[in-house]
């Protein structure tokens, strides 16, 4: 993505801070998604912890939130585009599906940890598996 955008426009500050905003973004995930690899592995590994995964979430948002908000500090300065270069061309729909899908797995996990009693790793999965099928 980033690669075919310096292809066609040549390397640019937005460029760049677009290509820092997604790896921030990779980078804080792993730390409060609870769809994430590791607190699937976390939890397959330590049995023990059982519903914990729920009661951790609070801890590590904020430090995620703060992380992702200081590349809004720290970008590089990128000019003024004209405000037809500013339209958005996907439009409010394509943020809501993929929120609406976002939310539907973690419910998905939830409903399949807690009524099926399934354990965390395969309520991840069959959640991810749901939202691939429908979606």
């Amino acid at each position: 993505m980033v690669a075919e955008r310096i292809r066609s426009v040549g390397d640019s500050s937005a460029t760049r801070n677009g290509a820092l905003a997604v790896l921030r973004g990779f980078g804080v995930s792993p730390m409060w998604s609870p769809l994430s690899i590791s607190v699937a592995l976390t939890l397959t590994l330590l049995p023990g912890l059982g519903s914990a995964v729920y009661c951790r979430q609070p801890c590590p948002l904020p430090f995620a939130l703060l992380v992702l908000f200081a590349g809004f500090f720290w970008r590089e300065p990128e000019p003024t585009a004209a405000p037809e270069a500013l339209a958005d061309a996907t439009g409010w729909a394509s943020w809501l599906r993929f929120g609406g899908l976002i939310a539907a797995m973690c419910a998905g996990v939830f409903v399949f940890s807690q009524m099926y009693d399934m354990s965390y790793a395969r309520s991840v999965t069959m959640s991810c598996l749901s939202a691939v099928v429908a979606g």
